[in-house]
């Protein structure tokens, strides 16, 4: 193989523990920030009133260079789905704003809010789990 080609069999470099060390200050700098509810709702476009519901910082990812960071997030009790979307999207700065007085970074990283569909997934996936058991615990139902 020569040195500029790229092989697509090696696995994808690691984050460092650095890089790790500071996705998780941001977690818990971010969580605090959502827990103690310090962020002000915010007006969409047709003047209404959007409040951050409940929700949970559940990972974290952050770029080498800690420029870039994309936060998953879950709504307890998996309520709201669509304000929370809503809510990330108009809110980031001011999040971004909170977030610098808090920490002790030289650079806030930009913020990419998405939504974790994995603990809905863990309970659709329960739910079918429990039907089939049903089921084959009582073939005539």
């Amino acid at each position: 193989m020569r040195k500029n080609q790229l092989n697509l069999f090696l696995p994808e470099k690691p984050n460092s523990s650095r890089v790790e060390k500071v996705a998780s200050g941001i977690k818990r700098v971010l969580s605090e920030i959502f827990q103690r509810q310090e962020i002000p709702s915010v007006f969409n476009a047709q003047n209404k009133q959007v409040i951050l519901p409940n929700i949970t910082v559940t990972h974290i990812k952050l770029s080498t260079d800690l420029r870039e960071c994309t936060v998953w997030v879950t709504p307890l009790a998996n309520k709201n789905a669509e304000d929370v979307e809503l809510y990330f999207n108009l809110a980031t700065p001011l999040i971004r704003k909170i977030f610098a007085k808090k920490s002790n970074m030289k650079f806030i990283p930009n913020f990419y809010f998405k939504l974790d569909s994995s603990i809905l997934e863990v309970e659709r996936i329960e739910k079918i789990l429990q039907e089939n058991k049903k089921k084959y615990k009582d073939p005539e139902a």
